[in-house]
């Protein structure tokens, strides 16, 4: 989640949304919004970058617990905490640690609570999840590829890839398709090639990871380029200093 741009222009940008017909579903959430800057419209703070941020922070808390109120319970569902970055953090830590006593549920994944800067993590009941087994690895890939002629051989060699790890499990199937070539469609249903060698598949997440890098070719440069400058960047200064045209 990140928040650019100036306040005033935020709140004419939802004001705006708030009268469009085919969003009148979504008019009470955004009237929230629109209270809480309101009322902060006129203090002397409204060009200060981190009063911005609590504001805004205080405005999505607000809404939260309004939707929760109208319509409980309200259930909001985190796929990977590894995978947000900083502000979303900060923005998850704060929401987690002054919403209490309202019907609203989070469910998040994650590899290690332990190394997350979420002090509020600590109060969570942490559910641990074994790996998958044949059965549910096989439903998985099935869900990726509907109406598949897979033979039970494939489905066997990718669990003993991955292990029964979903995500190395989705990913590895993805680089079959996309990569490998090796999963095709023809009149409506999956196939896939038997014959793919073992030896050939990346041994772990990060060699899959990296394989997929390096298939970048000559663009692989921009990316990395991307990771030197941080996570927040213009497009314009990638272009700058990576010398694209």
């Amino acid at each position: 989640f990140h928040f650019q741009g100036d306040l005033i222009e935020f709140t004419q940008r939802y004001a705006s949304l708030s009268h469009n017909a085919s969003l009148t579903t979504y008019q009470p959430y955004l009237q929230v919004i629109k209270r809480v800057f309101f009322d902060f419209q006129e203090t002397q703070y409204l060009m200060d970058p981190l009063k911005e941020k609590e504001i805004l922070f205080y405005a999505i808390k607000e809404m939260l617990i309004f939707i929760a109120n109208i319509s409980p319970p309200l259930i909001i569902s985190i796929s990977s905490l590894e995978e947000m970055d900083s502000s979303s953090l900060e923005l998850f830590d704060f929401l987690l640690t002054t919403i209490q006593n309202f019907p609203i549920l989070w469910l998040c994944s994650t590899i290690s609570s332990e190394k997350l800067p979420i002090s509020s993590l600590k109060s969570a009941k942490m559910i641990p999840l074994s790996r998958l087994t044949r059965e549910q690895n096989s439903l998985l890939i099935h869900s990726l590829y509907p109406n598949n002629c897979f033979s039970r051989e494939f489905y066997s060699l990718i669990y003993q890839e991955t292990q029964g790890v979903p995500f190395f499990t989705k990913e590895m199937v993805y680089y079959l398709a996309k990569e490998k070539k090796s999963i095709y469609q023809e009149y409506g249903e999956w196939y896939a090639d038997d014959t793919v060698a073992i030896e050939s598949l990346p041994s772990s997440l990060e060699s899959l990871i990296v394989e997929q890098i390096n298939h970048l070719g000559s663009h692989r440069h921009v990316l990395e380029w991307a990771a030197v400058i941080g996570e927040i960047f213009s497009f314009e200064l990638l272009i700058l200093i990576s010398d694209l045209t």
